[in-house]
């Protein structure tokens, strides 16, 4: 077959192709609001394409609503077992923020962690790709391990099975942060990792993006040399999405309107 190289994953389903959401668990500003409409959004769609969606595991914010809205079309779908394609990585039962008890989402399969880096190590090692919502320190702390992850996964394997980043954030923050970290080290700017990093700014222009780049891994996985455009391009004229490696440097060209 064209295309095809002796990368594929024996047994490598389309719902093993995990897509993991980060995101804040509060719900209480703009915001909060902005990213759960977009979890809402990437989690049906993630499950349109038949892969799998994965979340920190507590009912509330992001995690509540992406869990629900995979639900939500798996039942559609007729799929019983909606455990099969939902994951969740909390915390130990019962665990409690400010003294209240925070509950695990529903209809998922829960995967309990006793430390934050067993948690961790779950959220990062488990899923195919990540998405990135607006959210706190959590979430910043789950994007620079998945960036750390990829960086050591690279010299292990070299360009097999690379994941995505996908960072879907109208402010910004994320970027932002990164951007602080290349500025503080420029040997950052020339890491290979960068290049399978994406960033989205408008998820209602954009959602048919982040699903062609979702694919394009995923055909990756299956041994197909010859992957789609959106993530084999090394830029992208397409405004609805950037490389985080050409983001970084033409940020200030961002910021005018000059687009990249």
């Amino acid at each position: 077959m064209e295309g095809f190289k002796e990368t594929r994953q024996e047994n490598f389903e389309k719902k093993d192709f995990i897509v993991a959401i980060f995101g804040g668990g509060s719900e209480s500003t703009d915001s909060d609001k902005l990213a759960m409409a977009d979890a809402n959004k990437l989690a049906t769609s993630i499950i349109e394409s038949g892969f799998s969606v994965a979340t920190g595991g507590y009912n509330t914010g992001t995690m509540r609503v992406a869990s629900e809205a995979a639900a939500e079309k798996l039942a559609e779908q007729g799929v019983g077992d909606t455990t099969s394609q939902i994951k969740a990585f909390p915390l130990t039962k019962n665990f409690k923020n400010k003294g209240q008890e925070v509950p695990e989402v529903e209809n998922a399969e829960i995967v309990r962690s006793r430390s934050l880096p067993k948690r961790l190590d779950h959220l990062i090692n488990e899923p195919s790709a990540y998405i990135v919502l607006n959210g706190n320190i959590g979430t910043t702390v789950e994007l620079l391990t998945a960036l750390h992850s990829e960086m050591l996964n690279a010299m292990k394997t070299g360009e097999k099975f690379k994941k995505p980043i996908i960072i879907v954030d109208e402010s910004l923050k994320h970027v932002d942060t990164l951007a602080a970290l290349v500025n503080k080290d420029h040997r950052l700017q020339n890491t290979s990792v960068f290049e399978d990093c994406f960033v989205v700014n408008d998820l209602e222009k954009s959602l048919e993006v982040v699903e062609s780049i979702l694919n394009s891994y995923y055909e990756k996985t299956q041994g197909y040399q010859n992957f789609s455009r959106i993530a084999a391009e090394k830029g992208s004229s397409d405004q609805r999405y950037y490389k985080l490696s050409t983001f970084l440097k033409q940020r200030d060209s961002f910021e005018s309107g000059g687009g990249i």
